[in-house]
């Protein structure tokens, strides 16, 4: 993947609207994706009206190029945005004619930032040994939650959850503090999440200061200044998996809503009691099995990743030996 000098369609005030409202171009990055897409392979991303990108298929093929929250502007030279404007439309018909045979797909996209360079910005901030500052970006997109959880503790305003392609998501990490929205300080969490709603619905986006735990005991730091307050987070939403089997399970009863089960659970009057060691037994003990996951919440770290021959089962097993 590589980045190019290009412009295109960049208004003369220095602003384009890649979600619908003017952004600085300086908040702006232009990148030329490519990658392979075999005959009949669908490319693994799913766009809004606006041709943003608003989720990506786990083993698709633009997993590894496109990111949650680009424009897609070209494809392979086609304009998929004529005068300005997103024509979905043309930019399926444009796929399909090209999945007829195995190509390459290329992909020129508008990818908003998720951190700017504001040093003067930074200066202001008291720097604490351990941590690392920036100034995080987040911005409005149609048809995506916000699905930000934050907690107050100690008159910071810390970040207790992130869910993926969510607005939170693209710009947050859990255990981030915000110290700051739009260079207005904030302490508690109304006022915090007052200032993130007021900037998204005037200008579209907002800029804040976030405060970051690098060094292994400020990360059990703020591990233990969110567990000191023990509020559940409100309605947070499903992981993108589990919104994918609940439609798909969803999509099955329509089409079999009569669908009959292949064995009934409950037993007739005939019915034969099992021999003891025939039945279904439950450990009385909980046993801990690891999974495979993109970041520890309790290390606040994100996962090393694994070989691609790497057995998971066999490592839950050796989990359990070692106890």
């Amino acid at each position: 993947m590589k980045k190019t000098t290009e412009r295109i369609e960049v208004r003369k005030d220095g602003m384009e609207c890649p979600y619908g409202y003017p952004v600085p171009m300086s908040l702006i990055q232009i990148h030329q994706l490519t990658f392979k897409v075999k005959k009949g392979e669908a490319a693994g991303i799913r766009t809004n009206n606006m041709l943003t990108v608003t989720k990506i298929d786990i083993g698709g093929a633009a997993e590894s190029e496109v990111k949650f929250g680009d424009c897609i502007r070209k494809l392979n030279d086609v304009d998929v945005c004529p005068d300005g404007k997103a024509n979905r439309q043309l930019f399926v018909e444009t796929f399909r004619k090209l999945n007829t045979t195995d190509f390459t797909c290329e992909m020129t996209v508008y990818r908003p930032v998720t951190t700017t360079e504001a040093a003067s910005r930074l200066e202001k901030v008291k720097k604490l040994p351990g941590f690392i500052y920036k100034v995080a970006v987040m911005f409005s997109i149609p048809g995506c939650k916000l699905a930000l959880c934050i907690r107050g503790v100690d008159n910071k305003v810390y970040v207790s959850q992130v869910t993926e392609f969510t607005l939170a998501g693209r710009c947050l990490l859990q255990g981030d503090a915000i110290l700051d929205v739009n260079e207005t300080p904030v302490t508690g969490n109304k006022q915090c999440s007052d200032k993130i709603m007021e900037g998204l619905q005037s200008k579209g986006y907002v800029t804040m200061v976030i405060e970051q735990p690098e060094d292994i005991l400020k990360k059990a730091q703020v591990r233990n200044a969110l567990l000191q307050d023990k509020t559940v987070d409100m309605d947070p939403p499903l992981p993108p998996d589990v919104n994918d089997i609940c439609q798909r399970e969803v999509n099955r009863y329509k089409k079999e809503p009569e669908m009959k089960p292949k064995k009934e659970v409950l037993h007739g009057k005939d019915y034969k009691t099992r021999p003891d060691a025939s039945r279904v037994k439950l450990e009385e003990q909980a046993q801990d099995t690891p999974i495979v996951s993109d970041r520890n919440p309790l290390l606040l770290i994100n996962v090393p990743s694994a070989p691609p021959s790497t057995n998971y089962q066999s490592l839950a097993a050796l989990s359990q030996s070692n106890k």
